[in-house]
């Protein structure tokens, strides 16, 4: 009777936790919507609020942290990733969001994403030409039905080009098409 009791209460126990646990990463998912949306509302005001972004970071890199397993820790690093990217212009940080969906999440649907926007890290913002050619390879190998591979293969040919080359290449090469004149000036933003 002592052993069942005992049980009844580890269960008991255990679902309390699940249900603190589910409304934690609710919580913090809730928070999250409301610091994008303030992030992201600074732009339409015309002033860019830093420590928005820096707050939103903060949430992302917390609900990764404490919910690795569920299946918007993926998502929310490539945002992360993005905001690193972007306006807090943190390279570093950036490669580390991407290179941990790598590592934690290699079936994400955001692998691929994360091997293009690693070799372009690497490319514009390192000049790791090793490491470009590296990222490239891998989206081209693994992913070659994938809608940044056709891209991955311009710019991994053109690897030693500088942006304004590489959209003069792009564009020479192209005299006449559309997309990948798109491309090109896409990348030259």
């Amino acid at each position: 009777m002592k052993k069942i009791l005992i049980f009844a209460m580890m269960v008991l126990l255990i679902s309390c936790n699940s249900k603190k646990k589910a409304a934690e990463r609710n919580d913090l998912n809730d928070e999250i919507a409301t610091q994008k949306k303030e992030f992201e509302n600074s732009f339409e005001s015309g002033r860019i609020d830093f420590q928005a972004g820096k707050l939103l970071t903060e949430k992302y890199e917390l609900f990764v942290s404490e919910f690795p397993e569920d299946e918007l820790s993926p998502q929310y690093l490539i945002e992360l990733g993005n905001l690193y990217t972007g306006i807090l212009a943190d390279t570093e940080k950036a490669v580390q969001s991407y290179l941990l969906i790598l590592k934690n999440y290699p079936e994400s649907e955001y692998v691929p994403i994360s091997y293009f926007l690693l070799g372009d890290l690497y490319k514009e913002r390192l000049g790791d030409l090793v490491n470009a050619e590296k990222y490239y390879k891998l989206l081209i190998e693994k992913y070659p039905d994938h809608d940044l591979t056709w891209q991955a293969e311009i710019l991994l040919d053109k690897l030693n080009l500088s942006v304004e080359e590489l959209f003069q290449s792009i564009k020479n090469d192209t005299a006449g098409t559309d997309i990948q004149v798109e491309v090109a000036e896409s990348i030259q933003e």
